[in-house]
């Protein structure tokens, strides 16, 4: 599962890079263009993301 979420974070951000390279440095995209992604990781993602490791901490703890 980490290296999943190891993927999915890269992948975001390499096509976060790739946007912003597209838009030539404008000021008004890239702000939503960040709003977006950031967005994703506090939704869905964080939650996905944050369940898994509360199980692993979870998992290491119990006797």
């Amino acid at each position: 599962m980490l290296m999943f979420s190891v993927f999915v974070f890269g992948s975001v951000v390499l096509a976060t890079i790739s946007l912003f390279m597209t838009l030539e440095g404008k000021a008004a995209e890239a702000k939503e263009l960040i709003l977006t992604i950031s967005g994703v990781f506090s939704g869905p993602l964080g939650l996905i993301l944050g369940y898994y490791f509360r199980s692993e901490i979870e998992k290491k703890h119990s006797p």
